[in-house]
């Protein structure tokens, strides 16, 4: 991990993900930035975290390790996502789950102890973490719902749909790691991904799955 400060690329982040709404010119300062290299550790469980991250840039893996030592795929988080919002919330220094960087990632980097201090009566800054908090509600029971009510056929399609554009991602995710993702065996996931490559929809080997046919995915998904 590399952390620094550049002041315009700041700027530049909260621009591009509209957070200059919620962070006023005078907090830039306070931010630094994090660039994570691909499968690097982000955050890991159980361990103490001093800072509130912005994800803007790269796909982040988050997982959580059964009783039994399994790692197990909570969800794939993209730009922007927040990490630490709950922690920060609750009071508790200790991360929840690990949280490693699939492709390279840069976060932006926020104190806690400093944020607690200074922006304890900020409106803009606890509607930017109630709006995480709400959309991490939603994303989850939509994720439930899904695999609830339709098949592996759909929910993998619409995966895809929603990855086409970050082929780093698809090129880095293991099968094992997708089949935990959609909640199925990596023997059912192969099945269904040599469906789709006799259909000509993608394409595998080596470095990934490359997708070939996106409007025939939108027709399944």
């Amino acid at each position: 991990m590399r952390k620094y400060e550049d002041y315009q690329e700041t700027r530049r982040f909260l621009a591009q993900y509209q957070l200059d709404q919620y962070f006023g010119e005078r907090f830039v300062k306070e931010f630094s930035i994090c660039a994570y290299g691909e499968n690097e550790y982000i955050l890991v469980a159980e361990e103490a975290n001093s800072d509130i991250l912005i994800l803007v840039e790269g796909t982040a893996l988050v997982t959580v390790l059964s009783e039994d030592g399994d790692e197990l795929i909570i969800c794939l988080r993209r730009p922007f996502d927040v990490f630490g919002d709950i922690e920060f919330v609750l009071g508790d220094r200790y991360i929840l789950n690990n949280v490693t960087a699939k492709t390279p990632c840069k976060l932006l980097s926020l104190p806690k102890e400093w944020a607690a201090r200074e922006l304890h009566h900020h409106a803009g800054f606890y509607r930017l973490i109630s709006l995480t908090l709400a959309n991490k509600l939603r994303e989850t029971s939509i994720k439930y719902n899904r695999n609830l009510l339709y098949p592996l056929r759909i929910r993998l399609a619409r995966f895809l749909e929603e990855s086409a554009a970050d082929e780093g991602l698809l090129q880095t995710l293991q099968y094992n790691e997708l089949a935990k993702l959609l909640g199925v065996t990596d023997r059912q996931l192969r099945r269904v991904l040599a469906e789709f490559e006799e259909l000509g929809i993608i394409a595998r080997d080596r470095r990934g799955i490359r997708i070939k046919d996106l409007r025939r995915l939108q027709d399944i998904g």
